[in-house]
């Protein structure tokens, strides 16, 4: 993980975060994160990026909330998501990409 110490936090570089894919895990894994940044920027006072394998048939944690953005970039397989209680594909509104 690239990150440089600053009085507030830790400010990130401008630079490429490169992820080596495909995403493993071990045999007795069923979830794991492979933590690419944290820190600050000049224009946000909190950012981090991970990226994570997951099992098959398994979920990363239950439904939550927090306060902030989440981007979810599927790399491979499928995905089930709930949204506001309502569980997709068929209950939620599409989604738009930019």
């Amino acid at each position: 993980m690239q990150r440089n110490e600053k009085k507030n936090g830790l400010i990130l570089n401008n630079r490429i975060y490169p992820l080596r894919i495909p995403l493993s895990l071990s045999r007795d894994e069923t979830l794991k994160h492979y933590p690419l940044f944290d820190g600050i920027t000049a224009g946000l006072s909190e950012i981090s990026c991970h990226a994570s394998a997951l099992l098959f048939g398994y979920n990363p944690h239950a439904p939550h909330s927090h306060k902030g953005e989440e981007l979810i970039i599927l790399l491979s397989g499928n995905l089930d998501l709930i949204l506001d209680n309502k569980f997709s594909p068929d209950e939620i509104n599409p989604i738009p990409i930019l």
